[in-house]
């Protein structure tokens, strides 16, 4: 299965005001883009990444996507006038032989691999699959400032980003598009302006896409650590889950107690933190932490 992905970052930023291209503010001591870049530098299912930029930034995002990015097959290509020329610059971009493609805002950074891995799934079965989520609140069709119609909220949908489909199938639904001069706001738009089914996967509302000034201090209330921990059964040794010892004829084989419920806990809290790992911080080659309770 050979997946590529296109990273829209060629906006202008304007909502952002005189704060530049959104993708390179900062957002926990790195620009938002290379949180996007991260996610998919660690999906091995993606072989191929473009980003699609604007020519004042084509250096910035060169350097970041060289940085951020290693291993894979990457390219930076200048962007169209609009969103939608800018994507499909990018799809022609593409190593032919490519089975799906992930189409991905450079400005929404909270996006996981899980996430992305749910997109690429449902696509082998629909070909065209948009993420989104659930509108919370009443929505009003509003004229001349007079709202005129209240929407069925259990049919109103907030599309997100990523959105995946098959290679062959987006490239001819944007030429057709091109050719007929339609204009669409995403790339579902595009299958659905085609007339191909997009179908829907549930998304995350952390996923939220940095627009507006407001949404970067938001978007910092947020840091996200993985943490996860493996250790041996072996017999002789006492099983100890969350600082609990539990009755059982074999434990965690480790320095410390092996506590791996408390020290996946912690590595999450510390990759959160950017404070390292607990292997860092606890080494095995240290002897006061042999046999050493996790939770005190």
């Amino acid at each position: 299965m050979r997946v590529a992905v296109v990273v829209a970052a060629a906006g202008s930023g304007s909502r952002m005001g005189a704060q530049g291209n959104k993708v390179l503010l900062p957002l926990d001591g790195k620009p938002v883009l290379a949180h996007v870049l991260a996610c998919f530098s660690a999906m091995d299912e993606v072989r191929e990444l473009v980003v699609v930029t604007r020519e004042v930034d084509r250096q910035a995002v060169s350097d970041l996507v060289q940085k951020a990015v290693p291993g894979k097959r990457t390219k930076v290509v200048l962007g169209g006038a609009d969103r939608q020329e800018s994507v499909y610059l990018g799809l022609q971009s593409l190593t032919p032989d490519t089975d799906w493609v992930i189409i991905h805002d450079g400005a929404r950074p909270f996006i996981t691999p899980d996430l992305v891995r749910s997109g690429l799934q449902a696509a082998q079965e629909h070909l065209a699959v948009g993420v989104a989520v659930p509108v919370k609140d009443t929505i009003k069709k509003v004229r001349g400032g007079f709202a005129v119609e209240t929407l069925e909220r259990s049919e109103l949908w907030a599309m997100q980003t990523p959105q995946v489909f098959a290679y062959d199938l987006i490239v001819k639904a944007h030429a057709w598009a091109k050719h007929n001069d339609v204009r669409v706001t995403d790339d579902c738009a595009v299958l659905e302006a085609f007339g191909h089914p997009v179908h829907i996967v549930e998304g995350d509302y952390a996923n939220t896409k940095i627009t507006t000034p407001e949404d970067l201090p938001r978007s910092q209330e947020f840091s996200v650590g993985l943490g996860y921990d493996v250790h041996a059964l072996v017999a002789d040794r006492p099983l100890i889950l969350g600082g609990v010892r539990i009755p059982h004829e074999k434990g965690l084989l480790g320095h410390s107690d092996a506590d791996v419920l408390t020290h996946a806990v912690m590595d999450a809290l510390l990759g959160a933190l950017g404070a390292g790992d607990i292997g860092e911080l606890f080494p095995d080659t240290d002897p006061q932490f042999a046999g050493a309770s996790s939770i005190v």
